[in-house]
């Protein structure tokens, strides 16, 4: 069960975290999207983490459904270089338009 929930919360996390970038650049209201879009990532991270936790919990409990759990997990561990790559792209764009002084 853990396995299916883990997938799903990955997907989930990258779609909306796809909507958020992709509205920062598409819409006008980008930096009213920069709290919120973080506040995302936020929460994301910590329930991934914790699923994480518990497909690692039960790789080692349980012998079968091994690679069930190493899939799911993979599946999870996708959504941090996603995150840090969409993250440089919106760090980018806020520098370009910050003054300096």
């Amino acid at each position: 069960m853990i396995n299916k929930i883990g997938i799903y919360t990955a997907i989930i996390s990258f779609v909306l975290g796809s909507i958020f970038f992709l509205s920062f650049f598409y819409t006008d209201y980008r930096y009213q999207l920069m709290i919120p879009g973080m506040f995302f990532v936020i929460i994301a991270a910590i329930v991934n983490a914790g699923i994480l936790l518990g497909l690692i919990n039960k790789f080692i409990k349980e012998k079968e459904n091994r690679n069930k759990n190493l899939i799911s997990a993979g599946i999870i561990l996708l959504n941090i270089p996603i995150a840090i790559i969409y993250f440089h792209f919106v760090m980018i764009e806020y520098m370009k338009n910050t003054v300096a002084f």
